[in-house]
């Protein structure tokens, strides 16, 4: 039986940069990527205070630890795809941290008028955006390694999950 956990939500610090940083690369690991890959992506994975400081950083904590994460830009331009840092310990993977983050950041976006915005997506979370209410409305290719990435587009007013 699938267990969901209720997390505490709350803005990240920017002296959880580092501590962020090792979470995401845990997270991206367990999608069983090649090292070489993982190296290639360290940079992408890193979490800086700037990130942090210029973004809606969402943190989900379970017995005082961060579980997971969700960094997205102020912008409101539903044409621009940003790269996404939605982040869960892949111990907490189908537990509902994903998912509360992802209702969190919505009522973020809301209060700041941002009605809708595109991701570029990790192609193993698609399923996950698409139960969220995003649609993929198109691919793009990634520059390292080559892959296809999926466009996930959330309309907020339309999302109602």
């Amino acid at each position: 039986m699938k267990q969901i956990i209720t997390y505490k939500i709350r803005h990240a610090e920017v002296s959880e940069a580092d501590q962020l940083t090792a979470l995401a690369i845990r997270s991206q690991g367990s999608w069983g990527y090649p090292q070489a890959w993982m190296d290639l992506w360290r940079e992408r994975l890193t979490i800086t205070p700037e990130i942090i400081k210029n973004s809606i950083s969402l943190v989900a904590e379970y017995e005082g630890v961060i579980r997971g994460f969700w960094c997205r830009s102020f912008e409101n331009n539903a044409e621009k795809p940003t790269r996404g840092f939605l982040f869960v310990e892949p111990d907490f993977i189908r537990k509902g941290c994903g998912k509360q983050l992802f209702q969190a950041m919505k009522e973020e976006l809301v209060k700041r008028n941002i009605t809708s915005f595109n991701i570029i997506a990790e192609p193993n979370a698609l399923s996950f955006y698409l139960r969220m209410g995003g649609e993929k409305i198109l691919e793009i290719e990634s520059p390292t390694p080559i892959r296809m990435l999926p466009v996930i587009r959330f309309d907020l007013a339309k999302n109602k999950k």
